[in-house]
């Protein structure tokens, strides 16, 4: 429970740095803002829930509406968090690969039309689970979400596909295609005003090591998940399944779900790494107000003149 505390602190701060007067005109700042706001959607509609339903027993989506609310939840935030990643990018290699254009295109109102659209994409395509999914009874007399039986074919064999390319593969594909070109522009850039050799690797350098950090620290978290729900199927309907299978499986389900939560806890971390201008306005958000100085008044001719004068 502290570390969720911990990192909702962290996403917390950097949606309110981004906000703040210095920052809230770039549009980067309102997709840092966003996925701010979703990262700790998804701690606390997810990591929160299971930490509560795993150490007390409680679940708060007991009733059927709850349920299909949480399923449709899961998917959809954390599509959402990959796909305002995308945006995020796409903004970047705008501003690099069109910088003329950039003010014209990269706007903060094209940035929010963006992310209406993207909402209401992936808002209808995981509508489905209000209808395929249901709070299921148990033997136990307990009960657990699940698809409806006449459900079975899509939810085991066709919505895992689909989620897969939705939550990491098109979105890193386009991550990874973007960042390479910015590379490459940039590259293009720093030769074209002569600058230096020795210079010029060392800040490709840097800007390989931050923009592959994002893209390197997105595909590991995001994809264990989806690759054990696509292949569960498989490994439920094993002729040899046995309880001892079950437990390393159930094992399994818990390292990836406590993974593919990294990608929800560490872009405050990220943020502080690689952007010094973050980290500046991190440092002036605590610190404190500087002591009052004195008013010093200076005079062009003495007190004395002007009295004389007067």
């Amino acid at each position: 429970m502290t570390s969720i505390l911990h990192f909702t602190v962290g996403n917390t701060l950097s949606g309110v740095i981004m906000m703040k007067k210095s920052l809230r005109h770039l549009t980067a700042s309102l997709f840092l803002c966003v996925l701010a706001l979703l990262d700790n959607l998804m701690l606390f509609l997810g990591l929160l829930r299971l930490w509560l339903h795993n150490r007390y027993s409680i679940d708060l989506y007991y009733s059927n509406f709850g349920c299909k609310l949480q399923m449709f939840l899961a998917y959809f935030t954390a599509q959402e968090c990959a796909w305002v990643i995308v945006c995020l990018t796409m903004e970047r290699l705008i501003c690099v690969v069109m910088p003329h254009k950039a003010k014209h295109i990269a706007t903060r109102k094209n940035a929010a039309i963006l992310l209406v659209v993207v909402t209401i994409v992936l808002t209808a395509i995981n509508a489905h689970n209000f209808e395929t999914i249901e709070s299921l009874e148990t033997d136990n007399s307990s009960s657990v979400c699940n698809n409806k039986p006449k459900f079975d074919v899509f939810y085991w064999e066709v919505w895992p596909w689909i989620d897969f390319m939705l939550l990491s593969i098109l979105p890193f594909s386009i991550m990874c295609i973007s960042n390479l070109t910015i590379i490459v522009s940039v590259a293009k850039s720093k030769f074209q005003h002569l600058k230096s050799q020795v210079s010029t690797k060392l800040k490709l350098k840097g800007m390989t090591v931050i923009l592959l950090l994002v893209s390197l620290m997105f595909i590991f978290t995001t994809v264990p998940l989806p690759i054990f729900l696509v292949m569960q199927k498989f490994w439920y309907e094993d002729a040899f399944f046995t309880d001892e299978t079950l437990a390393y499986l159930d094992m399994w389900w818990a390292i990836v779900v406590n993974i593919s939560y990294l990608n929800n806890t560490c872009n405050f971390f990220l943020h502080i790494l690689s952007s010094r201008r973050f980290r500046k306005e991190v440092v002036n958000l605590f610190a404190f107000p500087n002591k009052v100085q004195p008013v010093i008044i200076t005079y062009e001719n003495s007190p004395g003149e002007a009295l004389q004068r007067n």
